[in-house]
């Protein structure tokens, strides 16, 4: 469940929205700091600080999974909109926090996925390779029925030799019907075999957009994301060149031996 609190300018105090029903260790953590239930603005709202609103609900995660923990968003450093995961108060680093990924994604049942770290001067990274079988492929055929072709930047695809070309969207659409569907044929398989034949990183925040993996996989995917984000927080705001983040997240796949 995501909470989210705002400051109210007006009445100088901190008011916490939800999305869902909240649980009753959250009711009891705001009433202790002295929020209220608002009936007509759906919210609980007080003068406590963000700080401590922040750390009080994040302290009912003790003995929850990632996943069914409580993230907290705020309005971050000059509105640049901050992010709390479940379990991001423990402040882990290093071998720590890859072993506590690890752990929980044990934990939660999720198998062939693989967890690394690694530490740099003033930050870290975890990398998170997911494997996967030809169970876990959609059929080329069905997604060359569904690939589109997207209009800005470049088109890639191989000719009948197997050599590797691409073209720029404006001369495919200057294309005739018979020309256009040959190379969104190419371009679809150019694509799936990118990412089926032997794995590639993935773009985390747009997972749904692998559509060569079967829906069932592309669940796991987000749920292996959902679970790393639980340990992390993000209080950058790039509008200032303020970056503050836990840690940054890879994702890739790998096709099992």
């Amino acid at each position: 469940m995501a909470y989210e609190i705002n400051h109210n300018e007006q009445y100088n105090s901190q008011e916490v929205t939800f999305d869902g029903k909240p649980a009753q260790e959250v009711i009891d953590a705001l009433k202790n700091l002295g929020m209220r239930w608002h009936y007509l603005r759906r919210c609980w709202y007080g003068y406590a600080t963000e700080s401590a609103i922040k750390n009080a609900i994040l302290a009912t995660n003790a003995g929850k999974s990632a996943e069914d923990g409580a993230t907290v968003t705020t309005p971050g450093y000059l509105g640049g909109g901050a992010y709390y995961g479940a379990k991001s108060n423990k402040h882990l680093y290093g071998a720590e926090l890859s072993a506590a990924i690890r752990e929980e994604l044990k934990r939660s049942g999720i198998k062939g996925a693989s967890v690394r770290v690694k530490t740099f001067t003033g930050g870290q990274e975890i990398g998170i390779t997911a494997t996967f079988t030809a169970a876990d492929v959609v059929p080329f055929e069905q997604y060359a029925e569904n690939y589109e072709i997207r209009p800005g930047g470049w088109i890639y695809y191989k000719d009948d030799e197997g050599k590797e070309q691409c073209i720029w969207h404006e001369q495919y659409y200057a294309m005739n019907g018979a020309e256009q569907k040959e190379i969104r044929r190419k371009a679809a398989r150019y694509e799936w075999e990118t990412y089926t034949q032997r794995g590639q990183q993935l773009n985390n925040y747009y997972l749904d957009d692998y559509k060569q993996f079967t829906t069932a996989f592309l669940e796991k995917l987000k749920r292996i994301r959902k679970i790393a984000n639980a340990y992390n927080y993000d209080e950058s705001n790039g509008m200032v060149d303020y970056f503050d983040t836990g840690f940054y997240l890879f994702m890739s796949t790998k096709l099992a031996a």
